[in-house]
This record gives structure tokens, sequence and C-alpha cells, in this order.
């Protein structure tokens, strides 16, 4: 009985089960016979309305219909791109690296690419930051005397930027190598008679046994000015007071090529002396102590006989650059400062006190009647050239007036001083310390 009770409750479910699945059936195909006569409809009614275009297009034919149809290119099937390409797989999808590893990665192929174009000598974009030791190293490479701020600076800057092939500097030239270009350069002139080295008939010191109250001993501070003075003003200067001064004629003063030389030797014997006795006693100074220029122009302005109005200006800075030098030259020229405009006194009488190397002497410009100028420099030490006296260089033109000072300038440097320049360039912060130093005083005469 029990069996025969679920037979009868299986077969139930199953006929309730076909009943379901005929009803669904029915309702399909009901849905879907609606849906074809919409579509049948829409279908009709879209080809009613073509066949009404195409009436009116045929009461109104176009003669460029076929260029029309010919030029527009028809579509390809929609169904045959989609055949045609095929989407490439996706990949297979990854962890989220942690932050560590990204880091460590990122920090690995900066280092490799670095390396790489190191490898290939090339200059990365962003250099490693130099070390505190590395920039300590290039203060001292650069400088021996001190460390400036703006030394420091340069060197930080120059370590921390890379530099492009075309502005790598040229590398500095040897001091001993421009002694040796400058020595032949001069003889060179020599040579061609554009330089000739005068002998004079004294030097400073020379009277200092003998006679000691002409004593001139390392008074080239009183003695260049004093030459420079008589050179511009032979009249002026004979306005100081007497016991300063000697009685001197024009004729052995000035002469056609300027100040003549018997007017230096005075100057040096007998003239420079007495002011530089009166100089040292003023500013508390002992027996042949030296004494700073500004302080003996001063003086000279104050007793008449240099005359402040006249003079030009002062230059100075690297004597070794031709820039720095330069100016003295234009000064010398033209008579007047380089960033002054005012008119040229190329045919009026000029004159310098150059000091540097803890000495001074003497720059005078002579002008001529055909409109050249001669450039002589005047130094009251004896020198071997001239046979143990005081020299007076004449150079007939600015080319070789420039060859001159390149010259003077560097043979006046000792080994150790050769040494430092070598190693060091030149600062502005460190010029009281450094042998290439110059300064010098213009003046000329009234226009």
């Amino acid at each position: 009985a029990e069996l025969e009770r679920i037979r009868k409750q299986k077969e139930k479910e199953e006929k309730e089960k076909m009943e379901w699945e005929q009803k669904m059936k029915q309702r399909l195909t009901a849905e879907s016979s609606s849906g074809s006569s919409m579509i049948v409809k829409r279908g009709g009614e879209e080809k009613d309305l073509i066949s009404k275009l195409a009436s009116l297009n045929n009461l109104f034919p176009r003669e460029d219909a076929d260029e029309e149809e010919e030029l527009i290119p028809s579509a390809p099937p929609q169904h045959d791109i989609e055949q045609n390409e095929e989407m490439p797989p996706l990949p297979p999808p990854m962890a989220v690296p942690r932050i560590e590893e990204l880091e460590h990665s990122m920090l690995a192929t900066s280092i490799s690419a670095v390396d790489q174009l190191k490898s290939n000598g090339m200059t990365p974009m962003f250099e490693e930051p130099p070390s505190y030791s590395d920039l300590f190293l290039d203060v001292l490479r650069t400088s021996s005397v001190g460390n400036s701020t703006e030394s420091l600076h340069q060197s930080t800057t120059s370590s921390s930027i890379p530099t492009s092939p075309l502005l790598v500097q040229q590398p500095r030239i040897s001091i001993r190598t421009i002694q040796q270009t400058c020595s032949h350069q001069l003889q060179s002139c020599i040579n061609m008679k554009q330089i000739e080295f005068i002998r004079l008939g004294t030097y400073q010191g020379r009277l200092a046994s003998s006679s000691p109250k002409y004593d001139s001993t390392n008074g080239c501070a009183v003695i260049s000015p004093l030459v420079v003075a008589t050179h511009i003003y032979p009249q002026h200067v004979h306005k100081a007071k007497p016991e300063l001064l000697l009685q001197h004629t024009s004729s052995t003063t000035t002469s056609k090529y300027g100040l003549g030389n018997v007017a230096i030797n005075e100057i040096i014997d007998k003239r420079a002396p007495p002011i530089l006795n009166a100089v040292r006693s003023k500013l508390g100074l002992s027996k042949h102590a030296l004494i700073i220029p500004s302080d003996v122009h001063d003086y000279l302005v104050d007793e008449h006989i240099l005359p402040q109005d006249k003079f030009v200006g002062a230059c100075g800075g690297d004597i070794l650059a031709q820039g720095h030098l330069n100016e003295l030259v234009e000064m010398m020229v033209n008579g007047h400062e380089v960033n002054k405009k005012s008119k040229s006194v190329r045919k009026l009488k000029v004159g310098a006190a150059l000091f540097f190397r803890e000495h001074v002497v003497s720059i005078i410009k002579i002008p001529l009647a055909n409109g050249a100028c001669y450039f002589d420099l005047i130094d009251s030490l004896p020198s071997s050239r001239v046979g143990g006296m005081a020299s007076r260089t004449r150079c007939k033109d600015r080319a070789s007036f420039e060859t001159l000072l390149r010259w003077y300038a560097s043979s006046k440097f000792s080994d150790s001083q050769c040494e430092f320049i070598d190693a060091n360039k030149w600062d502005d912060g460190m010029c009281d310390f450094d042998p290439r130093v110059f300064q010098s005083f213009v003046w000329t005469e009234t226009q």
C-alpha cells in the first residue's frame, strides 16, 4: 500500500510538471508571435516611407547622382568586422606589490640607469649629491690662503650641477709659461726697435753713505709721483715750498721727448729726499720705512706739488688679467677713465704711478708732433739691463707698451709666488694677500 501511494504521488508530480511546461511554452509562443507582428508592422511602415521617398526622387532626377554614389564608399558589413577582428586575451591578474618592494625596485632601477649612463661616457641629469669631504677637498684645491664664502659657494655649485662638454673651462696656463712668452715678446719688440732701455745716471739710495741728507732709499712712493708731476706741470711744481724743491732750468726739466733724463736724476738724488723725510716725519715712520702711495699723494696735493683737479682716476686688480690691465692702458692712451664719456686727450701729456709688489714706478705718455705717442716706464731701482742704474724704458706704440707691462708684471714673482698663482684663482676678496694685485693713479695736463 505504501508503494502504491508513492507511485501515485510521483505520477501526480510528473503531471503537474508537464502542465507547467505546457503553459510556459504557450506563453513564450504568444509573446514571440506578438513581437514578430510588431516587427513586421514596423518594417512595413519603414518600407512604405522608403517607397514614398523613392517616388519623390523619381519626380526630380539628379544628373550627378551616379557620381555621388561612386564617390561615397560603402561600409563593410558589421558582422564581417566582428568576425575578422579578434580581441587579445586579457592578461592574468597580478598581486599588488607591497610598498617596501615597490620603493626598492624604483631605487634599483634609478641606480642602474645612472650607472648605465656613466658606463657609456654620458652624464646623468641628476648626479648623486657631493659629500662634505669632497666639497672640503675642492675648497683646499682652489685656495691655500683661506676659505671665503664666495669660493665655497662656487665649489658647491660646480660640484652639484652637471657640466656640459661645451661649458668645460680651458686649463689654466702656468705662470712660468706666461713668463717665457712675455720674455720672447719683449725681445722681439727690442729687436724691432719698438722698445728701448735707456740708462739713467743714478738710482734710489745711491747717496745714502756719501750724503745722508739726500738718502732716497725706499723712496719710490715719492719719486714716482714727483716724476709724473714734473712731466705734466713743470711750472706748477715750483709753487711748492722752497725747502722742498731745487731750482731747475726749463732746458734740464723738459725736452722735445718730455721730461729729460737730467731732471729724473735730480728728482731721485735731490728733490725726493727732503719730501721723503717730511712725509715720514708727519706719519711717524722710521728712516727707510716704506710709505703707502696714497699717503704721499695726499701730502703732495696739500703742498701744491701734485694738482688734484687734474686727477684722472685710479684702477687696479689682477695685473695678469688683460681686462684689469687694459683699464690702465686706456687711461694712459685716452686721458680719462674707461667708463667715462669725455673728450679724448691723446695729444696731451698723461702720467701714472704704478704700485706693484711693494714698489712704485712712473709711466708717462709723451705726445709727438706727428700724432704718435711714446710711453716711458721709469724705474728708480738699479737694473742689470742698463748697467746697475735706474732705467727709462721707452715704448714707441701702444702694442709695445702693453708688451712691456706684461713682461714687467710677470718678471716680478718669486718661485713661491708662482706656485701660489698656479694653485689659486684670482679672488677680489683675497686681493690683499695675492701677489698679483696692483694699483695705479693717473693724472693729465690741462687741455
